[in-house]
């Protein structure tokens, strides 16, 4: 089973370790945990002595789920858009001339969920629409003056060449 966090570190104990005493003769208890990476924690094997099921079980009944974890059953990820990326925004330095220039940090992503999602999609739908509104009537005058000085053009080439052919006719006719 996969489970989705909102958060990109996640850990979750299902067990609490316990250290050894030694002077009392108890021997280190170990803990159990469930840790998500980037988010994701795949529950495909036995973790210590519990079986998958038994912790995928502990898992949705925990208080925590639903509100900082989410089963997931396809590869669908909720909280993907959510989530900071846990590799940080690096410092980027010039170098001018063997000395350090001026600082270039890139801009970290900005997570957006469906809702914004959504509203920039429709701006630019709608940015598109009003574009096309302006460009088609331009377009299609240009192109109706390119048709026309077309035909103008070939209308007169065709003029030229049955003034050629009389010519040519009124040459014979006179020799």
């Amino acid at each position: 089973m996969k489970f989705c966090s909102k958060n990109s570190n996640y850990r979750i104990v299902l067990k609490h370790g316990q250290p050894a005493e030694p002077v009392t003769g108890r021997a280190a208890v170990s803990m159990i945990a469930v840790k998500f990476e980037d988010g994701k924690a795949d529950i495909n094997s036995n973790i210590g002595d519990l079986s998958k099921e038994e912790v995928c079980k502990i898992l949705l009944n925990n208080p925590a789920y639903k509100r900082d974890y989410v089963l997931v059953k396809d590869e669908q990820d909720p909280y993907e858009d959510l989530r900071e990326p846990t590799e940080p925004v690096h410092t980027v330095m010039e170098m001018e001339r063997g000395s350090i220039g001026k600082t270039v940090n890139p801009k970290g992503r900005i997570p957006l969920d469906k809702e914004k999602k959504k509203m920039i999609k429709d701006m630019a739908t709608k940015m598109a629409k009003d574009m096309v509104k302006e460009i088609v009537p331009k377009l299609v005058k240009e192109m109706l003056e390119k048709a026309v000085k077309e035909k103008e053009t070939k209308e007169g080439q065709a003029k030229l060449q049955t003034n050629e052919k009389d010519e040519t006719i009124d040459n014979k006719n006179v020799k």
